[in-house]
């Protein structure tokens, strides 16, 4: 059996992007960090590093969160929480990269606490 190419390029064009994101990401904080000298505490090798370490972590939260992959496809719910996880993803990339994060969330508290040895998290947790 042969696969088409759409669903190939489809599937490939997918996971480009996810490896695209932390470069996209890190150019945009170049821009906005142009004038500031505290730029150097991280480069774009730095950003694809703790990428990769991000999205380790929210794959293990999947796998324990959610018994399987037909609960993900039928659920409204599930597919909203992951669609929410995308975005804190890029919010605790954005954190590491400045070195402050303030949530409210357990979780990405953890994981900021577990990423950044030297970073401040701000919450109103006691």
């Amino acid at each position: 059996m042969v696969k088409s190419s759409k669903t190939t390029g489809c599937g490939t064009c997918f996971f480009k992007f996810w490896l695209r994101v932390p470069k996209l990401h890190y150019i945009a904080l170049l821009k906005y960090y142009k004038n500031d000298n505290n730029i150097t505490n991280f480069n774009s090798e730095y950003f694809s590093y703790k990428w990769i370490q991000i999205l380790n972590l929210f794959a293990i939260d999947l796998a324990n969160r959610y018994e399987s992959i037909e609960v993900i496809k039928t659920s409204k719910k599930a597919k909203e929480r992951i669609r929410h996880d995308i975005y804190d993803m890029e919010y605790l990339l954005f954190a590491l990269a400045e070195g402050n994060f303030a949530t409210k969330e357990d979780k990405l508290i953890r994981w900021f606490k577990l990423l950044s040895k030297d970073g401040t998290c701000i919450t109103n947790k006691i």
